[in-house]
């Protein structure tokens, strides 16, 4: 054997050797993949049916409370959250209520069940399904061979994902999520722990948080004692405390905009009115309804009427109501109409409304306005005398503004207090 033969037959044996490596070095690591994998998959597995099994003793235990119909069982699961904690803690809720209740507690008005009826097709187990994540299947990216093999490319994590699917294959389809179903709407009043809390944090007077509020600021527009209107005062805070933590309850479990009723806020923004304007302004028409009059007086009466719809806004900021502050919202547009309607009035003349007061129509600016508005003094005869001021409170003025370069005319009224 030459020289060349025998350097070129010892080279082919050596890279037959280290390919043979190669190929047991890649093997034990497909081998090592394939084990770490089925183990992940096997668990998985365990998991899903561990997790099934839970979802289906929630449904079945909310069933129990709706004659064992697994389709209204889903919506009081979606009620609950669509978790098994959440929709547990739900069920306890719901039983609860139920036990101590008897027969005052009726789930058709604490929940509203949707009219739907059930989808075709769909089983008891699609429903528990529908709650559990499947399988999930883990997989890597591009595996090379070792060594000498890569020269040959080649993906082994193919061959990998094949064996395990082999060794561990997925019993059950991933359904999660696939059945859509509004939640049962909520009647929060009509559970235990409403009732309870409104049982344990309500005064002797009303048969209501709200009514309560009523009556304390009803006696409260009427006491002249200083020292029982501190204690009216501070009973009232706490209710509008009660009110706030039970209307942010109502609207958690309910999810609606609104934590209070209409007849509430009618009732709220009422007693505002008729404990703080006072009788200079309010009177009571037929059937006990408050009449609001400001002939006369109008100036102090839209400012008051504001004050009380800003002061309502932050008692009642806490509760976060959307539809109760639009209610505020509208009612000061209305008042911002009748200033607008009160203006022009004086602008155009109006006698029957200006009466002893006095339209200004041409301040040159705000600086000279602010001048009228107060009194002055002046020596008569050796005696100080204390002048009126000229602009009094009733009084519309017009006067000169610059913004932006540009001059421009501003009417507005002067309230005594402050400038509308």
């Amino acid at each position: 054997m030459s020289f060349a033969t025998g350097f070129v037959t010892g080279l082919a044996k050596s890279v037959d050797d280290q390919l043979k490596n190669d190929m047991l070095r890649t093997q034990k690591r497909m081998d090592g993949m394939e084990q770490y994998r089925v183990t992940r998959r096997r668990a998985e597995e365990d998991r899903v049916k561990k997790e099934r099994r839970e979802v289906n003793e929630v449904f079945k235990n909310l069933a129990s409370l709706v004659d064992g119909d697994m389709y209204k069982a889903k919506q009081l699961f979606e009620a609950g959250g669509g978790t098994v904690s959440g929709a547990t803690s739900f069920y306890k809720d719901l039983k609860e209520s139920q036990q101590t209740l008897g027969s005052n507690f009726d789930i058709n008005k604490a929940v509203t069940l949707s009219s739907e009826l059930r989808p075709e097709g769909v089983t008891d187990q699609d429903f528990i399904n529908n709650y559990v994540r499947g399988v999930t299947k883990f997989s890597q990216d591009k595996m090379e061979g070792s060594g000498l093999l890569k020269l040959f490319g080649g993906d082994f994590s193919k061959q990998v994902d094949k064996r395990v699917d082999q060794a561990a294959p997925i019993e059950t389809e991933d359904k999660f999520g696939l059945i859509k179903t509004a939640p049962a709407k909520i009647n929060h009043e009509e559970f235990m722990k409403f009732k309870k809390y409104e049982k344990d944090n309500r005064i002797e007077v009303g048969t209501t948080l709200v009514s309560d509020l009523l009556i304390l600021e009803n006696e409260l527009s009427y006491e002249t004692d200083e020292t029982k209107k501190k204690e009216l005062q501070a009973k009232i805070v706490k209710r509008r405390n009660d009110i706030t933590q039970a209307a942010i309850m109502k609207r958690k479990a309910t999810g609606a905009t609104s934590a209070f009723s209409k007849s509430s806020r009618d009732s709220i923004l009422k007693s505002a009115y008729e404990s703080r304007l006072g009788d200079k302004f309010v009177t009571k028409g037929a059937n006990e309804q408050i009449v609001i009059s400001f002939k006369g007086n109008e100036a102090e009466g839209f400012d008051k009427k504001l004050q009380i719809l800003e002061q309502v806004r932050n008692e009642w900021r806490g509760v976060n109501d959307t539809t109760f502050n639009t209610q505020l919202d509208n009612e000061k547009i209305l008042v911002g109409q009748d200033i607008s309607k009160y203006k022009q009035d004086f602008m155009n003349g109006n006698e029957t409304v200006i009466g002893q007061r006095t339209y200004h129509p041409s301040y040159n600016s705000s600086d000279d306005v602010q001048k009228d508005i107060k009194s002055t003094t002046k020596l008569v005869d050796g005696k100080t005398v204390t002048v009126p001021p000229k602009i009094k409170k009733g009084d519309v003025v017009t006067y000169k503004v610059v913004k932006n370069g540009e001059e421009k005319l501003v009417t507005k009224i002067w309230t005594g207090r402050t400038f509308l």
